[in-house]
């Protein structure tokens, strides 16, 4: 048993390094899973319980500070084989993201979150194409999936929706419900008011593609000028309506 002295030493020493990874280690992970479009910058602490800057990072290359946060990584679920994050705003001390992660499945308790629409460039090249701006607002509430089961739900509303591709502004404030309905999430799209109404239906289920079949109807006074966009959004029915189909490789493209 004379080899159990090292072997517990390194151990010890592994578990150590482990628990002083710096802050900057949260960073790299953030911007790695958000495909660059978020960072967390003048970091203190360590992975497990620190405090920095929620950044955005645009297509265009501008960074936007969101919010002063701090973070708490939760060790005793590492017990129960699974990872709990609580990222709170610094200022009122609410929760910007509450989540859990493990090998029986994922559950976000919580998620309160504004980010500028213009980040919605960096998982499409044709959303990247539509110079998108307003503010989207993201709430979740017990979204999960676990046991091929996805439950709970939330909303996403996207107020004074624009796009560089036309004068018109704002386009309308857009309203997204989400609901987890056994092995997919469904999700609606609904016009809050404005000069272009959205709406239509999809479901998303894991290991495949998005589903989104919609329609955009532009009010009359504005159709002449929202045709160039209409026209990279969907294909015209030949009534002024457009008809929407989510893409996998595009985003919004006709069909």
């Amino acid at each position: 048993m004379k080899w159990m002295a090292p072997v517990l030493a390194v151990l010890l020493l592994f578990l150590l390094l482990l628990a002083k990874l710096p802050a900057t280690w949260l960073d790299y992970t953030v911007r790695h899973y958000c495909r660059g479009a978020l960072g967390v910058t003048a970091t203190q602490g360590t992975i497990w319980r620190g405090r920095g800057d929620l950044q955005a990072i645009l297509p265009s290359g501008e960074v936007k500070t969101l919010d002063k946060v701090t973070w708490r990584v939760d060790l005793a679920a590492l017990l129960k084989g699974g990872m709990r994050v609580e990222v709170l705003r610094e200022a009122d001390v609410r929760p910007v993201l509450d989540a859990f992660a493990g090998l029986s499945g994922w559950t976000v308790h919580k998620l309160d979150l504004r980010l500028p629409a213009s980040l919605l460039g960096v998982f499409s090249s044709t959303l990247s194409q539509l110079g998108l701006s307003g503010q989207m607002q993201f709430n979740l509430d017990g979204l999960g999936w676990g046991a091929g089961v996805i439950k709970g739900g939330g909303q996403v509303l996207w107020q004074d929706a624009g796009s560089t591709v036309t004068r018109v502004h704002p386009l309308g404030n857009y309203f997204v419900v989400l609901h987890g309905k056994g092995d997919a999430l469904e999700y609606s799209l609904t016009t809050v008011g404005g000069k272009l109404d959205l709406h239509g239906n999809g479901a998303w289920r894991p290991g495949a593609y998005p589903l989104f079949d919609g329609q955009a109807v532009p009010l009359p006074a504005q159709r002449e000028e929202l045709a160039p966009l209409l026209r990279m959004l969907g294909k015209d029915s030949g009534t002024g309506i457009y008809t929407l189909v989510l893409d996998a490789n595009t985003g919004l493209s006709a069909r």
